[in-house]
């Protein structure tokens, strides 16, 4: 699920896949929906009036609680849970955006998503990191990412990735991928680890600069037709058992993507990587486009196997040994295969 309900909304550029995105072409971090509004503590108090040492987030506008059907009651809206204000401290929408502001200044960032999910109780930004670039052969778009939770559902954290961050999934994938590089558990000490953020971005720059060096890297090293069959064989196949009809169906149309994916030429270990990646993003779940299709392809590729499988990929054809290992691991699957195949027929005749 997106997770956008009545009182949340997704600003960006462009339309997202969930069909929900308020449309502001002039989006910047002083032109968005959370600047116009902000989390507003509240102190809990017992019903005699004694103070305690708890605090409740609520929101500065007229949003209000929903019910289980989604419909908004007469209730205002309360972020999370009440917190000991002692040892959580939440991040208000106008300290998130002046971090921001600050640490991408001059940084060509291009912000192309923000907004909130799961009834506000997460903030996010998404910025273009300037324009796309071109790392073997190909174009990329990074992004890098923002998101904070104030119902405890997340630390403050920042990544690079190739994924926009447009709805509670997006933003669940983020936290949690590799990219990662920095986050900032919310207490009374985390005003002082925010200065790091432009820090950290540094580091992410530096990071993005090494991915572009690798895969230029592979881009220049040429893989034959017969090597790519025998890669693909050991990458989806057992060591020392014969092909299943699934995996060589799935080898298949690796292959074919190797010779004939987009941007692909069927030449180098570049190629054979973006044929992993483009099938285990779009094709391993399902390949009906239907909008049912579309969203399993999508789970399984971000936060499934599929995704595990497109990690697994990149750190063996970015390894000469393993990727060496994987090759010859598949050429005997091949043969092993073909005899198994063989002794087949001769049973049937």
């Amino acid at each position: 699920m997106d997770n956008i309900t009545k009182n949340d909304v997704q600003e960006g550029r462009t339309m997202a896949w969930h069909s929900k995105t308020k449309i502001n072409l002039q989006l910047t971090l002083l032109n968005c929906w959370l600047s116009t509004w902000d989390y507003v503590v509240k102190a809990v108090t017992l019903e005699d009036g004694t103070k305690t040492t708890f605090d409740v987030l609520a929101v500065s506008d007229d949003a209000k609680q929903l019910n289980d059907e989604g419909e908004p009651t007469d209730l205002p809206l309360i972020i999370g849970l009440p917190y000991n204000r002692k040892t959580f401290k939440p991040v208000f929408n106008q300290k998130l955006i002046e971090l921001l502001d600050k640490g991408t200044e001059g940084k060509d960032l291009l912000l192309s998503s923000c907004g909130t999910v799961k009834n506000r109780g997460r903030q996010f930004f998404s910025f273009e990191m300037g324009e796309s670039y071109r790392a073997a052969g190909r174009e990329f778009v990074p992004y890098y990412n923002v998101g904070n939770g104030n119902d405890k559902s997340s630390p403050v954290w920042e990544n690079v990735s190739a994924t926009c961050t447009v709805c509670d999934n997006t933003f669940t994938y983020n936290m949690l991928s590799q990219g990662l590089i920095m986050e900032v558990k919310k207490t009374k000490y985390s005003e002082l680890a925010f200065d790091d953020f432009s820090k950290a971005m540094k580091v992410m720059l530096a990071g993005q600069k090494e991915f572009i060096k690798y895969l230029d890297e592979i881009g220049k090293a040429t893989c034959s037709h017969d090597t790519a069959k025998e890669f693909f064989a050991g990458f989806t196949g057992t060591p020392k058992q014969p092909l299943t009809t699934r995996s060589e169906n799935i080898n298949e149309r690796l292959f074919f993507l190797f010779v004939h994916g987009k941007g692909n030429e069927g030449k180098t270990w570049a190629d054979v990587f973006s044929a992993i990646t483009d099938y285990y993003t779009h094709e391993s779940a399902n390949a009906n486009q239907t909008p049912e299709a579309q969203w399993k392809n999508f789970v399984s590729s971000e936060f499934g196997n599929a995704r595990s499988e497109k990690q697994r990929a990149w750190l063996i054809v970015t390894n000469d040994k393993k990727r060496e290992e994987v090759r010859r691991m598949g050429k005997d699957i091949l043969t092993i295969t073909a005899k198994a195949l063989i002794a087949q027929e001769s049973v049937t005749v």
